[in-house]
């Protein structure tokens, strides 16, 4: 902890147990780093550079956020299992119907398994949060209003301009190209952990019913969609990941390693292939009972 944080806490006055010391600690430290990476930002000329420094200041601010606050999200995010919003009641005359017990509990179930649930509920879900986003005078507090009032629309049935979709040339679509990517990670993760490209690729091609070999191209080269940092990005993790895998057999008793290597393997392992594959046949109408490996 800085001195400044040290000597405001010192300061304040009454006792602080432990626990609570160590939670400030923990918030002062975040927000000595935000002030550092925002005074480092302009040291770099480079993009790259700055959208790091970027990048990493939103993610630590937006995570010490949902820390100190997760019971706060988790109570809006339960107000949409029962189709409540989440702003307060302004009209101190009027009863307010919505039922606060378990809210909490609610908003912590859906959070884990949002999937399972009604669009409507997730999106509903979504809005809660994302009104308590936008207070006056953000700079992002314009875009989440209409990103807001956006989600809110589709449960009339109308698309208002910031999620209709556009008309585009591109033959592969987004859940297409997202199952590509999978498929290029998977054969990434696969050739970095020891296996032969020629093994990855059979067994991808009886996971996905297709030759995959030439979807690393097309997903560099689309001029829609996924943009190639992410492309990229998504492959070199997939690269490491499979480099700690290989490690981890030749250093078995090294337990941080071995558990990382569990992780690479639960995001990467056959598995995930098959489960991703099925997903993707299921998407394109894939009659499992013909052979399809000759398409690409």
């Amino acid at each position: 902890m800085s001195f400044k944080w040290k000597h405001l806490l010192e300061q304040g006055g009454g006792e602080i147990d432990s626990k609570e010391y160590e939670r400030l600690e923990g918030i002062a430290n975040a927000l000595d780093y935000l002030s550092f990476l925002r005074e480092s930002y302009s040291t770099p000329s480079d993009a790259e550079g700055k959208t790091w420094y970027a990048n990493d200041a939103v993610s630590r601010a937006f995570y010490l956020m949902c820390r100190e606050a997760e019971w706060a999200i988790h109570h809006l995010v339960g107000l949409a299992e029962g189709g409540d919003c989440g702003e307060p009641l302004l009209d101190p005359r009027a009863d307010d119907p919505r039922d606060a017990q378990g809210l909490q509990e609610a908003g912590a179930h859906i959070a884990r398994q949002p999937s399972k649930l009604d669009p409507i509920v997730r999106r509903l879900a979504l809005t809660n949060v994302l009104t308590a986003f936008r207070p006056a005078g953000t700079s992002l507090g314009p875009l989440l209003f209409e990103l807001t009032h956006s989600l809110r629309a589709l449960d009339t049935g109308e698309q208002l301009p910031l999620v209709t979709p556009e008309s585009s040339p591109q033959k592969a679509k987004y859940r297409i190209q997202l199952h590509h990517l999978s498929a290029t990670c998977f054969e990434e993760f696969m050739s970095a952990s020891g296996k032969t490209l020629e093994d990855a690729r059979a067994f991808l091609t009886e996971c996905y019913g297709y030759r995959t070999r030439h979807w690393r191209q097309r997903l560099l080269e689309q001029p829609y969609g996924l943009t190639k940092v992410e492309v990229v990005n998504s492959i070199t993790l997939a690269r490491l990941s499979g480099e700690i895998v290989k490690k981890s057999k030749e250093y078995p008793e090294d337990e941080f390693l071995s558990e990382m290597a569990k992780q690479a393997l639960k995001d990467y392992g056959p598995s995930a292939v098959r489960e991703d594959g099925a997903a993707y046949k299921s998407l394109m109408g894939f009659d499992v009972q013909r052979d399809c490996t000759e398409r690409s």
